[in-house]
């Protein structure tokens, strides 16, 4: 008798094991908050793990739960993720979730909280520019817009024949701050303040001397200088497809160029004379134009 009671324990303990041991199933509604109406297609993920499946038209659904696995996440575009803890006993329930819709403040940039961007209108001014942006609280964020010339050029002469008389290399790095006056759905519109630090090595600087036929009988100087400055500007930010999103502004800038105006040249007649350089390009759409307009495109994450 008594072996048969203790033969009988361990095949309940082994049912039992077997039954608790197994994945569970999570079954549930998903609500809109304001409207209490079903929510199709809202994504359902065991939470660190790959298992997803999705909302039906009634706004049901069903999920397996492996072992050692407690939580679910709920989402949908438009709505704010909901993490909801599985409690002992959830797979006798029906579990009800609500999911609040996003406000004017729960945009883009407060879902995805940076941002990395190309700028395209750089390119001209033969430089690489990349800007990274992160996204404080409600209607906040910090960044830096950083420019490497590679092969700079003056962009007023490029193309001509005197496209050879500037080319330079060097960096600039704006720190930035920006306030959005409008965070609403997927668009913001900003104002943006900015130091600007950097330095410029130019092989070529051409220099000339006279005027008319006679003004390009110049003379080229390597020169390198370090620059500081600020500037400010408004501008708006859009989303594109997917996590792709868009940078427009326009502002102006303080960055000045150090390079000598005036340098001695040995002219071929045997005379030393003064050669004069003109930067007016450099303030009229090079590195330190004072209308700086910036496009980017890129990627929120």
């Amino acid at each position: 008798m008594m072996h048969k009671n203790v033969i009988l324990i361990c095949i309940i303990i082994l049912v039992n094991q077997s039954i608790f041991g197994q994945e569970k199933v999570a079954k549930g509604v998903v609500f809109d908050e304001t409207k209490h109406l079903f929510i199709e297609g809202a994504i359902v993920n065991v939470e660190t793990t790959d298992i997803t499946v999705y909302s039906d038209e009634e706004g049901e659904f069903n999920i397996i739960i492996p072992k050692r696995h407690h939580y679910l996440l709920i989402s949908k575009d438009g709505y704010k993720t909901a993490k909801i803890a599985l409690k002992p006993g959830f797979q006798r329930k029906i579990l009800k979730t609500y999911l609040f819709p996003l406000t004017d403040i729960d945009s883009t940039f407060n879902r995805f909280k940076n941002a990395i961007s190309l700028s395209l209108l750089e390119l001209f001014n033969g430089a690489i520019a990349v800007r990274y942006e992160h996204f404080l609280k409600r209607k906040h964020s910090i960044g830096i817009h950083s420019s490497f010339y590679l092969f700079g050029r003056n962009p007023i002469t490029m193309g001509s024949e005197h496209d050879h008389y500037v080319k330079y290399m060097g960096i600039k790095a704006s720190p930035f701050y920006r306030y959005y006056m409008i965070r609403k759905g997927d668009f913001g519109l900003y104002g943006e303040g900015k130091i600007q630090f950097g330095y410029i090595h130019f092989s070529e600087l051409g220099y000339y001397n006279g005027s008319g036929q006679n003004k390009y009988d110049r003379a080229y100087s390597e020169q390198s200088f370090w620059s500081m400055g600020f500037g400010v500007s408004v501008g708006i930010m859009f989303k594109l497809q997917k996590r792709r999103i868009g940078n427009v502004s326009i502002g102006y800038q303080y960055f000045p160029i150090h390079v000598p105006e005036t340098i001695e040249v040995d002219h071929p007649s045997g005379q030393t004379l003064p050669y004069t350089v003109d930067v007016d390009w450099w303030y009229k759409g090079g590195p330190g134009s004072y209308l700086d307009i910036k496009f980017t495109l890129g990627i929120s994450y």
